[in-house]
């Protein structure tokens, strides 16, 4: 399975694809949904929690970072080389780069290679940075009745199952309490800041083909306008805007695609 930059095989400078930390290929943050950018919300002193911009014509995305793991055998002076061929090739394109991967082709610049050395391999993490990211082309699954939904479409039918939800009733913490005291500790009551719910779950897919089109679904029903509301195990029900996307990382291609799937909902509210 080739890994190449604007068409040239990285394993032409010698570099052998790896396994990212926790998975068993050799990229992270390829599916990740990138966070909103702009004018995401207002801070209302006087009220509670967020107001949300969530109407259509609000909603914008930034980019994220792809990972690189990969490694690269040989003498010491023979790896120096090789990297330093790669950086000046790397360095030399003037626009993106598009980065070809068994799981997808990425328009991407380098923004930073490290190399960790040992007796004959080095080891070199490379993290791209893709600006524009396609987030089309997928469509929201038939709503229907679960124990474990969001906005009445089965969790299931994105192949994603969950693990825990932190948060569920915390107290947020307070605004910003403006005071003048001198001679004793001050206070003032104030309003709170927007709760926050972290949901972790896990995507699950019979073949790799499924868990792109589930995480093309999850990226349909995530920029669809409004607040999201996720109902947890007939026990609560949570509504809110995750604003920072999601992250899909842990991945396993095996018989199988395994990945784990975190998201942070701010919370408008939970019932």
């Amino acid at each position: 399975m080739a890994y190449t930059l604007n068409t040239v095989d990285l394993f032409t400078y010698g570099i052998m694809a790896g396994h990212i930390e926790s998975s068993n290929i050799a990229i992270g943050g390829a599916f990740d949904m990138p966070a909103r950018i702009g004018d995401v919300f207002h801070d209302w002193g006087d009220d509670n929690g967020l107001e949300i911009y969530s109407a259509s014509g609000d909603l914008f995305w930034g980019g994220r970072d792809i990972t690189f793991e990969g490694h690269i055998s040989g003498a010491r002076t023979t790896i120096y080389s090789a990297l330093n061929s790669f950086y000046g090739d790397v360095s030399s394109v003037s626009g993106l780069s598009v980065f070809s991967t068994p799981y997808g082709d990425f328009n991407v610049y380098p923004k930073i290679a490290n190399p960790t050395h040992f007796i004959d391999i080095s080891k070199l993490r490379i993290e791209f940075r893709e600006p524009v990211v396609d987030i089309s082309g997928g469509s929201m699954p038939a709503t229907g009745s679960d124990k474990y939904m969001i906005d009445n479409i089965p969790m299931s039918s994105f192949g994603l199952y969950t693990h825990e939800y932190k948060g569920v009733i915390g107290l947020p913490e307070m605004k910003e309490q403006l005071y003048t005291k001198i001679e004793a500790e001050g206070f003032r009551i104030s309003k709170r800041e927007a709760g926050v719910v972290d949901f972790t779950g896990w995507l699950i897919a019979n073949d790799l083909i499924t868990f792109k089109n589930n995480i093309k679904n999850l990226y349909a029903l995530f920029q669809s306008e409004g607040e999201r509301t996720f109902s947890i195990n007939n026990q609560a029900t949570i509504t809110g805007v995750p604003i920072k996307g999601f992250k899909v990382d842990n991945v396993i291609i095996a018989d199988e695609v395994i990945a784990r799937f975190k998201t942070e909902i701010t919370v408008s509210s939970i019932v």
